[in-house]
């Protein structure tokens, strides 16, 4: 008598039930601590201080991506500094450093490695039920461009011009001017810098123009 054999599709149907009770989807998990990574699934753990004073950074955003943008995932960093993000799975992610806007203003965004540039940082590798430890970061007190707008026609300081602050083809910060036509971008890591200017819809028809100018000087459109 022949044994039936159970068909090719049921028999993959039934793999894949078994793979999924054994090793679920994981999915992120924002964490204060370090703790084991769940089975299929790895994770990453560090600290973030502040380079000026040595002290850690409460309330840093640590985000972990994978290098596809297939998947990402966030903690924030406990009153020692500490975080560690859990349930990634396997695979080189970009970790990115964001300081808190409003009381960390001072301090620069950065990758892990110390970049500012996605496309320099050091990639992070992460395995199956394993924790990477040791991905911290110092973060840096950044520096500061500030001027005034005035219209070449009035000599008076326009308002609402969108400040454009790039490093080559990236765009760092975008400021509007304020009612005298001042503005102030702070956290800026070192280095040079193109600065261009885009007067607000409406008359007078003021053209764009780029900061060509000594330092102190007011840019005139």
């Amino acid at each position: 008598m022949r044994n039936k054999r159970m068909p090719l599709p049921m028999i993959a149907l039934l793999a894949l039930l078994l793979f999924g009770a054994l090793c679920p989807s994981a999915q992120a998990r924002p964490a204060r601590h370090t703790a084991a990574a769940p089975a299929c699934s790895g994770g990453i753990a560090g600290a973030v201080f502040a380079s000026d004073t040595d002290m850690p950074l409460e309330g840093v955003t640590v985000i972990a991506s994978l290098i596809d943008s297939t998947f990402a995932a966030s903690a924030l960093t406990d009153a020692a500094g500490h975080y560690s993000i859990a349930g990634l799975p396997p695979g080189l992610y970009a970790v990115q450093f964001a300081p808190d806007a409003d009381t960390q203003a001072k301090y620069v965004a950065e990758y892990f490695g110390n970049q500012f540039d996605i496309l320099t940082a050091a990639l992070v590798t992460v395995e199956v039920g394993a924790v990477t430890p040791n991905i911290n970061a110092a973060l840096d007190v950044g520096g500061t461009i500030s001027g005034q707008v005035r219209g070449a026609d009035t000599a008076t300081g326009v308002s609402d011009v969108l400040v454009t602050i790039a490093r080559g083809a990236t765009v760092v910060d975008e400021v509007t001017t304020d009612e005298g036509g001042g503005y102030t971008s702070h956290a800026l890591p070192s280095g040079s810098y193109r600065v261009s200017f885009t007067p607000p819809d409406g008359e007078p028809a003021y053209l764009p123009a780029a900061y060509a100018q000594q330092p102190g000087a007011a840019a005139a459109l």
